[in-house]
């Protein structure tokens, strides 16, 4: 298999030696891929990136609270502590896609959620 690095845009289409098609993506858009599908099982994620699983859970948790209390999803329904929680969370996730955003990191979103 080719050892290529690609662009955060262009996958790569490869066929290994035992002719098995395969893509190549960048670890942002796979961090990207498993947010979008809510894959919250850790093992799927890459090695130091497995909090992502987590806090795709407790968004998918807040979610649905409030679906099943208002039948909908209304981020202002939400109380002001879990408004807090919910985009901590979000700001959580994209630092782990972009670690040069200036948002909190995961182990400190889950260290305040244990203290709280």
């Amino acid at each position: 298999m080719s050892s290529k690095t690609t662009s955060a845009k262009t996958p790569e289409f490869l066929t290994g030696q035992d002719k098995k098609p395969s893509v190549l993506i960048s670890q942002a858009d796979y961090l990207s891929l498993l947010i979008k599908a809510g894959i919250t099982d850790p093992q799927l994620w890459p090695p130091g990136k497995q909090d992502g699983a987590g806090l795709i859970a407790r968004i998918r948790e807040i979610e649905a609270a409030e679906l099943a209390s208002s039948g909908r999803f209304d981020w202002e329904a939400l109380s002001p502590e879990l408004q807090d929680e919910y985009d901590a969370a979000c700001n959580a996730l994209d630092g782990l896609i972009d670690p040069d955003d200036q948002g909190e990191d995961a182990a400190g979103f889950f260290a305040k959620l244990k203290g709280a």
